[in-house]
């Protein structure tokens, strides 16, 4: 069974805690402090992060290969992942076109860095506010699942652009810059994609590197 789609547009976003108030001083110097509490003021008037999702049931249909709705995705470690599981939410998740093209109106390197933080920020809200502890996987992000499959999450969730303002380009990026979308799942050993990505020094990392389960998975695909 599939239930509609539902779309969520009043997220509220919290910059009092947020982690780049004391990333990006350190970053440019303390001089630029007052600029970024300037765009931190900007952001919270105009920040509207938004997300759209829909609760789909799952098949099996053979080893290595998801089915949502119809449409397949081959990837071992989403297979992996849903063995136990007979549904997902697909989600696309965006920090909303007001910071985006508030950020498109800025010629300054610098304005821009800052207005790319409270952007990646107020993506972040949308994300935490309808993930509720479940883990997710998201085209491109993992080894085996290519970004070419961000048509099947838009195919899934039709009319993104009208319903929440993202687009998904011929590259297979998404407008605006601060989207993300995938699947969401639940999961007992509390998996993050970050346990397969060996990428050092990466400042959105949320969980150590996992060299053994990438060892174990990467030889299955």
């Amino acid at each position: 069974m599939t239930h509609p789609d539902i779309v969520i547009d009043q997220i509220p976003v919290n910059f009092k805690n947020a982690a780049f108030l004391n990333a990006g001083p350190k970053q440019l110097g303390d001089s630029h402090r007052a600029e970024l509490l300037e765009h931190v003021r900007i952001a919270k008037a105009i920040a509207r992060p938004k997300a759209l999702y829909l609760s789909a049931s799952i098949l099996l249909p053979r080893a290595q290969t998801v089915e949502v709705l119809g449409h397949s995705i081959e990837n071992p470690i989403l297979y992996a992942n849903l063995q136990r599981l007979n549904r997902v939410f697909v989600f696309i998740i965006t920090c909303g076109v007001e910071l985006a093209e508030w950020k498109n109106s800025l010629s300054s390197a610098v304005d821009r860095f800052f207005a790319d933080l409270v952007s990646e920020h107020a993506l972040g809200a949308a994300y935490n506010h309808h993930a509720h502890g479940l883990a997710s996987m998201n085209p491109g992000s993992t080894p085996g699942w290519q970004i070419e499959d961000q048509r099947i999450i838009f195919s899934i969730l039709k009319n993104a652009k009208e319903k929440i303002g993202v687009e998904l380009r011929d590259s297979f990026f998404m407008v605006p810059t601060h989207s993300a979308s995938g699947i969401l799942f639940e999961s007992e050993k509390g998996y993050q994609n970050c346990q397969l990505c060996a990428l050092e020094n990466c400042p959105n990392r949320s969980a150590p590197f996992n060299p053994a389960g990438y060892e174990h998975l990467f030889h299955a695909m």
